[in-house]
């Protein structure tokens, strides 16, 4: 009964180890707004990728890229990955952050990122590519 308890509780720090240990955004407002991205993807649902970019993209973003195809984007990146996790800060800034992330079936991608550098702090650039590129 001692072994399994020890083995219990050994298990259970392990979770805590790995939990602890995941890869966060940067505590800055582009680094809120990749938490927000990766939560629209995860959700797969086309109304909260369309509140998403209502709130968090900007207006001249939305004006250059249509809002069709910024949800074609979001659309296709779950479709692909499911959810979406980071691996990796390459770049951090106030207004710019550069990260590698994995999903189900890549083995890996770099989102970028940009935001405006006055409230709301919009995106107003955003894109993928594969890893090594």
């Amino acid at each position: 009964m001692k072994s399994r308890a020890t083995f219990t509780a050994l298990l259970l720090l392990l979770v805590a180890v790995i939990a602890t240990g995941q890869v966060k955004s940067p505590d800055t407002n582009v680094g809120k707004r990749l938490t927000e991205f990766i939560a629209a993807v995860a959700s797969g649902d086309e109304a909260v990728h369309k509140a998403f970019v209502e709130k968090s993209v900007s207006k001249e973003f939305r004006e250059k890229h249509r809002v069709e195809q910024v949800l074609s984007f979001l659309n296709e990146i779950h479709d692909e990955e499911d959810s979406i996790e980071i691996v990796k800060i390459e770049k951090s800034s106030d207004y710019e952050v550069v990260a590698i992330m994995k999903g189900k079936s890549t083995g890996g991608f770099r989102v970028t990122i940009k935001t405006e550098d006055k409230e709301p702090f919009a995106i107003k650039g955003m894109g993928s590519q594969p890893v090594g590129q």
